[in-house]
């Protein structure tokens, strides 16, 4: 009974722990222009509503808000229909 138990222990262990260790992969390092490390935040794209790393996506100012799409044909997009409102 205790053999079982120590076993049983055991097991759950190695179960969590390497549960735990493949579940949790670290994303990669990002580095601006200049050499620094950048967090990699997401940020929506208002128009095709897909996310992008907010340092690799093209900024544009829309009635003073500062809006973030995937791509440069998704803010030209985005702006004609800004300005037919």
């Amino acid at each position: 009974m205790i053999k079982l138990l120590t076993f049983a222990v055991i097991g759950a262990y190695l179960y969590f722990s390497l549960k735990k260790y493949f579940s949790k992969k670290s994303p990669k390092p990002e580095f601006s222009h200049s050499g620094e490390f950048t967090e990699d935040e997401l940020v929506e794209d208002p128009f095709c509503h897909t996310f992008v790393a907010e340092h690799n996506a093209v900024s544009k100012i829309f009635h003073g808000k500062k809006e973030f799409f995937c791509s440069q044909e998704c803010a030209s997009k985005y702006q004609l229909i800004q300005e037919s409102n």
